[in-house]
C-alpha cells in the first residue's frame, strides 16, 4: 500500500475574494458584447460614425473583426438555456459553437 503525499498549498485565503472577482468580471465582459450587439443592431452608433466598425476602432480601438467575434459567441451564449450558457468555459468556446450550422 502506497501514502499519497499531498504537495498542494494549503488555499490561500484571499483566493475566495480573487475568485469572485474574476466571476464578476466574467459576467461583465458578456454585458460588454451584448451591448456592443445593440448598439449594432439598433443603429445607434450612427451618430457617431458611418458604419460600426469605424465607431468601435474609434470609441474602443476594437477591431471589426474582434467586434464580430465576440458579437457572435455573445449570440450564442444568449440561445443556450442558461444551464448551457453557464457552462461555457469562455468567450472562444461561444465562438467555436458559433460556426456550427443552425438545425433547420
Amino acid at each position: 500500500m502506497s501514502t499519497v503525499i499531498n504537495i498542494r498549498p494549503p488555499r490561500a485565503p484571499e483566493l475566495d475574494a480573487l475568485e469572485k472577482r474574476v466571476t464578476k468580471g466574467a459576467k461583465a465582459f458578456m454585458n460588454v458584447w451584448a451591448a456592443l450587439d445593440e448598439i449594432r443592431s439598433k443603429q445607434l452608433f450612427l451618430s457617431e460614425a458611418d458604419t460600426f466598425a469605424e465607431y468601435c476602432k474609434a470609441k474602443w480601438n476594437f477591431s471589426s473583426r474582434y467586434v464580430n467575434q465576440m458579437v457572435a459567441g455573445e449570440r450564442v451564449r444568449r440561445a443556450l438555456p442558461p444551464a448551457q450558457a453557464a457552462k461555457l468555459a469562455d468567450q472562444s468556446a461561444a465562438r467555436e459553437l458559433a460556426k456550427v450550422p443552425e438545425a433547420e
